[in-house]
């Protein structure tokens, strides 16, 4: 074998984006969101402990 082959040897180049890319963008749109609902429900349940907690305290 020749020696001329030996550059080739990395992993492919990335391919360019097409509109399948774009699209997967508005999915993570979604996930954000429900992933900020579920962060402000955590925090919401989180203060309502910590002040029955002093009322008690």
């Amino acid at each position: 074998m020749s020696g001329d082959n030996s550059e080739n040897t990395g992993p492919p180049a990335p391919e360019e984006p097409d509109e399948h890319d774009h699209e997967e963008e508005h999915n993570t749109q979604g996930t954000m969101v429900l992933m900020l609902l579920f962060l402000v429900l955590i925090i919401g349940v989180w203060g309502t402990m910590f002040l029955l907690l002093l009322e008690r305290g």
